[in-house]
């Protein structure tokens, strides 16, 4: 599935400090938060979209963004982390990236 491996090379890109910021200025954590709202049936999209949300965190601008950011509905980035974690309780990797 493409957009899972999309997410997943975000979230390794996002590890490292100088991709960090060309990934939350191109609007890649919009993009990681939209494809786990899309996708939540997906456990590769909501896996690599928490690691990636956590490796972007590192950013106090990113970590604001991610606390200030809403969908159109009104659901926020931080629903869409509680959300991977309640549909996938099993995902070691899941919960371990959604809870740093």
């Amino acid at each position: 599935e493409i957009v899972g491996e999309t997410c997943h090379l975000l979230r390794t890109a996002s590890w490292f400090h100088e991709h960090r910021k060309t990934v939350a200025r191109e609007g890649g954590m919009s993009l990681i938060l939209e494809a786990m709202s899309r996708y939540r049936d997906s456990v590769t999209v909501q896996r690599h979209g928490c690691g990636c949300l956590h490796a972007l965190s590192w950013s106090t601008e990113c970590k604001d963004a991610l606390v200030s950011w809403h969908e159109k509905d009104g659901e926020g980035g931080i629903f869409f982390i509680v959300m991977s974690m309640m549909y996938y309780p099993e995902d070691v990797d899941l919960q371990q990236q959604a809870c740093s």
